[in-house]
């Protein structure tokens, strides 16, 4: 990526610090990230190296001590509550390691839940598309309880994918699978990113999964400490 084009992340600085005085801690000193669109990077680290801190950050939940976050063409920095709020329904997609589903709501209705939230119409036509992406379009009148767990996750990312977001974010993903159901969820991301352009940032603890991605950034102690190229963005097999 060439270093003027506009990333669709762009990481500059960021701190974190959460209490003070002897319980102060520094999640992240100093973090600088640069992500492209349609990019697919994976971060690792032991726990408490800030990955899941740098993650919120990104996906607007929480707000840095200092440094700036830019996500697409908006300063995060710059937002209401109200801006910060519409970002984070329609601009990006979260997957996170428990499902969050509704267990009350069939597949198709938790897929178009935000779509409703957000005032659209046709929301179970789309859901209903945005489950046939993920191979799910004869499970939609399923409730959760009658879906597997990688089956459920695929929900997750279906709803996730339903509002066309700029950015999906994924906080260990797999984390609640077992590895054959682990493995067809990282199929199916891989293939948005191929596929679909998608830009997808993933926090991950498993090194084979963090190997799909096109880059592996490591985090320690709150900082980068290693970039690595895994495949380039459209030289892919």
């Amino acid at each position: 990526m060439a270093s003027n084009e506009k990333a669709a992340i762009e990481v500059r600085d960021v701190t974190k610090v959460f209490g003070s005085g002897e319980a102060r801690v520094e999640a992240l000193a100093g973090v600088n990230l640069r992500v492209a669109h349609g990019e697919f990077v994976a971060i690792m680290g032991p726990s408490g190296s800030g990955k899941s801190t740098l993650l919120h950050l990104i996906g607007a939940l929480d707000l840095p001590t200092s440094g700036s976050i830019r996500v697409g063409a908006d300063d995060l920095s710059t937002l209401d509550d109200n801006r910060l709020t519409l970002l984070r329904r329609r601009r990006i997609g979260f997957v996170f390691q428990a499902f969050n589903l509704l267990d009350v709501l069939t597949a198709e209705e938790n897929v178009a839940l935000p779509l409703e939230v957000d005032g659209q119409a046709d929301a179970l036509a789309a859901a209903a598309e945005a489950l046939a992406q993920v191979g799910l379009a004869h499970r939609r009148a399923h409730l959760p309880g009658q879906l597997s767990g990688g089956e459920q996750q695929r929900v997750a990312i279906a709803r996730a994918l339903v509002m066309n977001p700029l950015l999906l974010l994924a906080d260990e993903p797999t984390g609640n699978l077992d590895s054959n159901h682990g493995d067809q969820v990282m199929a199916l991301l891989r293939s948005l990113a191929d596929e679909r352009g998608q830009t997808i940032v993933m926090v991950t603890h498993h090194p084979g999964h963090a190997a799909l991605a096109d880059r592996l950034v490591r985090l320690r102690d709150g900082r980068v400490v290693e970039e690595q190229v895994l495949a380039r963005i459209g030289e892919k097999e």
